[in-house]
């Protein structure tokens, strides 16, 4: 198997800026719900954080990154399938217990 080597500081670099980011969105959750002042000073530190994001970089973490993305693909989709499947047999299965049985009555008409 090939071994894909890439700088550890840059998924921290994007760790913190994904956790910034999310802090920022339940804020501004928080201020059109609750009337909470929005921490706007932060905004600066996310675009730093952006742009420091985008110098780190390279082209070994896009590999890196790329890999991680079609690998996540290939075992969402695998897991989908399996969950279709177990799905449609339940249905199946739930279906033969609720199957029409005609009454068991003498026909009165000819």
């Amino acid at each position: 198997m090939k071994q894909y080597n890439f700088n550890r500081a840059v998924p921290m670099v994007w760790a913190a800026t994904l956790s910034l980011a999310g802090s920022l969105l339940a804020a501004g959750i928080q201020t059109v719900s609750q009337g909470v002042r929005f921490p706007d000073h932060h905004l600066f530190t996310l675009l730093g954080l952006i742009v420091l994001c985008w110098i780190v970089t390279g082209s070994r973490e896009l590999v890196a990154l790329r890999l991680f993305y079609r690998h996540t693909r290939r075992v969402a989709s695998s897991t989908f399938s399996r969950m279709v499947q177990f799905t449609t047999r339940a249905a199946e299965a739930a279906a033969l217990l609720f199957t029409f049985q005609p009454f068991n009555r003498p026909r009165t008409e000819p």
